[in-house]
């Protein structure tokens, strides 16, 4: 046995004190470990909630959307390689087509009825009301080419014959109605043939007229906190209703949109070119198979124009280039004096223009017809005919 007194005992080697650099050392590791792991854990968390930036693939168009990219850019490339002079001259060519006295026999018949004695109503394609009151209104049929929606063209009605107009929509199976004009006078004459309120009913002789719904879009500098301001027609740019219209004696009533912008002035083109096209595609509503009747004061200038951008913009969908001069002489033929100043025959040509660079979205194409639109702000409005 070993009496070793070191024998069973663990030998303890002496550590060296640690320096105050290695103490900064190891702590500055460690730091730089967690702050490595951090980062590391940040990286991931910021790649993972970064959304990954996706290639855009545009889809083949189809034959149809193929053929209206290809109308439209031929219509931008041939009006652009036109003179404004041409245009103009090609409008009075036009306004030539009046029709003649013996063609408008109701018309002078019934005088006391017409807004405008100079505006003619041709017998040919005139509406013929079923009324014990008479069969006269200031109304034609107009056929736009490739459309099939029965149309029709007509004048704001004389305050004494506004129950033959509501007799009007509800023989013809309207289920849209457009009223064009501008202001609060003229805001105030087609309110002569609504009831005045959402909700409110009035008796147009025979003809009950009830204003189901009723939404109004202001101008955007209007305070619509205050209620005169909202009240003003003046500060009106559209009024939307749905109506409900019923004879006297009749269970079956039927419903019509009544769309009312008040953007669009007399024998000028109308402010901002959106509006016109968005009453082009409440009329090109496929969904829709009721008769459109479009008004306007003599249902001539106004109304003639914006039917002419319908009959385009139809087109166009269609995949067919539109022919400008001769829509607007198919329109004229059916509704004496339609498109009534070259500034409205220039608005058509506008309205399709600004269509077709919106959907070809082509920064080039924009240039040269915005260059080309320029052109029409210099030119007076040239009344040919009423």
């Amino acid at each position: 046995m070993n009496n070793s007194p070191d024998v069973g005992k663990r030998t303890h080697r002496k550590r060296r004190p640690t320096t105050q650099r290695q103490k900064l050392g190891k702590k500055a590791s460690k730091c730089d470990t967690q702050a490595s792991d951090r980062g590391s854990k940040a990286t991931t968390v910021d790649e993972e909630s970064r959304p990954k930036e996706r290639k855009k693939i545009e889809k083949p168009l189809t034959t149809d959307q193929q053929k209206a990219f290809d109308c439209m850019l031929n219509f931008v490339n041939t009006t652009l390689e036109r003179r404004n002079e041409d245009i103009l001259k090609e409008y009075e060519e036009i306004a030539k087509i009046t029709p003649k006295e013996s063609e408008c026999s109701a018309f002078y018949k019934n005088l006391e009825r017409n807004r405008c004695q100079t505006v003619l109503l041709l017998d040919s394609t005139r509406v013929v009301l079923e009324s014990p009151t008479g069969d006269y209104i200031h109304a034609s049929r107009v056929t736009l080419p490739q459309f099939n929606r029965k149309v029709i063209a007509a004048q704001l009605p004389l305050s004494d014959y506004i129950e033959e107009f509501w007799r009007m929509i509800f023989q013809e199976n309207c289920s849209l109605m457009v009223l064009l004009g501008r202001g609060k006078e003229e805001a105030e004459e087609f309110m002569k043939i609504l009831p005045k309120n959402n909700g409110d009913y009035k008796y147009f002789g025979t003809m009950f007229v009830n204003i189901r719904k009723m939404e109004r879009q202001y101008d955007k500098k209007v305070d619509l906190d205050k209620e005169n301001e909202r009240e003003n027609l003046e500060n009106v740019t559209s009024i939307t209703m749905s109506v409900e219209v019923l004879p006297d004696g009749c269970s079956n009533s039927i419903f019509c949109k009544v769309l009312m912008q008040l953007n669009w002035g007399v024998m000028i083109a109308p402010q901002g070119k959106a509006a016109p096209l968005a009453t082009s595609a409440e009329i090109l509503d496929r969904k829709e198979t009721g008769t459109v009747c479009v008004v306007s004061m003599e249902g001539t200038g106004r109304a003639g124009t914006q039917l002419a951008i319908v009959a385009a913009m139809n087109l166009v969908q269609k995949g067919i280039t539109p022919d400008i001069r001769e829509i607007v002489t198919e329109i004229r033929k059916s509704r004496a004096f339609a498109v009534e100043s070259s500034v409205q025959y220039a608005t058509v040509f506008q309205a399709v223009l600004y269509y077709a660079t919106a959907k070809l979205k082509r920064q080039s194409v924009r240039e040269r017809v915005t260059q080309f639109q320029q052109g029409w702000y210099i030119v007076n409005p040239i009344a040919i005919s009423r």
